[in-house]
């Protein structure tokens, strides 16, 4: 992960917005949040998400039932909350168990973002998506990890995607 900021200084001053507002009201047809390899969705986001979207929630109990929590652990699983609806959540498997704490795996996260910036890039029914969304403090607030440390994943993963990345802040 490169920690050269001043060649992502562009980026973050003119694609890396920080809105006030709930991230499941957002505009952007991609909505990003942190999951476990658990098949649970208890809390925080995940919970709302679970809630609003039972079609989400269903596909990454399916997906956790197919795969080993090892094998997830740095994956990326892109559900659309309703068929032909054209709005995606972005499951980023970062965390193996659940519960609050230092649970979030800081190269899963990593390597989930990668994945998920692939997807933007080649997939024919995402690269039209120029504008993601991701919850404030991801990773942090309930996954323990820093904050700081996080935001700087996501700048070294999406500084060279043309699209604008927004974060919202309750």
């Amino acid at each position: 992960m490169g920690r050269n900021w001043d060649c992502k200084g562009e980026f973050i001053m003119s694609r890396l917005r920080f809105e006030n507002g709930d991230l499941l009201e957002a505009k952007e047809l991609i909505k990003i949040h942190q999951v476990n390899c658990q098949k649970t969705m208890g809390s925080g986001i995940a919970l709302r998400i679970k809630n609003k979207y039972p079609r989400v929630f269903n596909k990454y109990v399916k997906t956790c039932e197919k795969f080993s929590p090892k094998e997830l652990l740095g994956r990326c699983l892109i559900v659309e909350t309703e068929k032909g609806s054209g709005e995606f959540i972005a499951n980023i498997f970062g965390q193996l168990e659940f519960g609050v704490g230092l649970q979030t795996n800081y190269s899963a996260f990593e390597n989930s973002l990668l994945i998920l910036k692939g997807f933007l890039i080649n997939s024919e029914k995402l690269k039209h998506i120029k504008s993601i969304a991701f919850p404030y403090k991801i990773a942090s607030d309930k996954g323990g990890e820093e904050w700081g440390k996080i935001l700087e994943v996501i700048v070294d993963a999406f500084y060279n995607w043309e699209g604008e990345v927004v974060i919202y802040k309750l």
